[in-house]
């Protein structure tokens, strides 16, 4: 929905996740009049979302997970979540998407990860803007 306001013009700005953009674009074309842009200054809007996987000791089905994780680590996969989802590669050698800025274009925040658990300030500033009850 942010995207489509975005688009539409109802709102001036939104915030999300690049790949959401980008599925607007390939799907109506080069002129969606919305773009990603990276905050300029190293803050937290440059944060870059990061996924793990692994196996647990106690899983009962630990050479399929092995074999699933081998897949998604295979270059095709690779290609496919680069090409496809607009993710950013995580093997050496894949190319990401034309439109996905560079990591070196993203500057890094300088934050303390550690300063954003605080559930109840979070909480509390929802509640002041309205946005919870």
């Amino acid at each position: 929905p942010i995207v489509a306001a975005v688009g539409a013009g109802e709102v001036d700005v939104g915030f999300v996740n690049h790949y959401y953009l980008l599925r607007f674009i390939i799907e109506r074309g080069d002129g969606f009049p919305a773009k990603n842009y990276p905050p300029r200054a190293a803050g937290p809007g440059n944060l870059i979302l990061v996924s793990g996987a692994g196996v647990f000791k106690t899983s009962d089905n630990k050479e399929e997970s092995w074999r699933f994780l081998e897949f998604i680590l295979s270059p095709a996969a690779q290609e496919y979540f680069a090409g496809k989802t607009f993710e950013y590669p995580v093997v050496e050698g894949i190319q990401t998407h034309r439109m996905i800025l560079s990591l070196s274009e993203i500057m890094s925040p300088r934050i303390d990860m550690a300063e954003l658990e605080d559930l109840k300030g979070t909480l509390d500033l929802l509640r002041e803007t309205g946005v919870l009850p």
